[in-house]
């Protein structure tokens, strides 16, 4: 998947900002810094291999996305049978 299609979905992400701010930081120095660094050092070097670090760390990204949509959607549902059982 082109990382131009890949990004669009991070962005989408922009309403929950602490978030995208720790993503942003996952993805950006926790991933592609590292994944950069071990590509410059696998012999022979190639900026092929270097640049395969941003679409990486736009997959680590958009698994990061999926996994709080689903934390937020577990906890949006359980708390919508909690407030169900207290009007009963």
């Amino acid at each position: 998947m082109h990382n131009s299609i890949m990004i669009t979905f991070l962005l989408a992400t922009g309403y929950i900002h602490d978030f995208v701010m720790i993503q942003g930081i996952i993805g950006g120095i926790c991933v592609r810094l590292p994944v950069s660094w071990v590509m410059s050092r696998i012999t022979p070097v190639s900026l092929f291999k270097i640049g395969l670090a941003t679409p990486i760390a736009s997959s680590v990204q958009i698994l990061l996305c999926i996994g709080f949509f689903v934390i937020m959607q577990h906890r949006y549902q359980t708390r919508k049978i909690d407030s169900k059982q207290k009007s009963h």
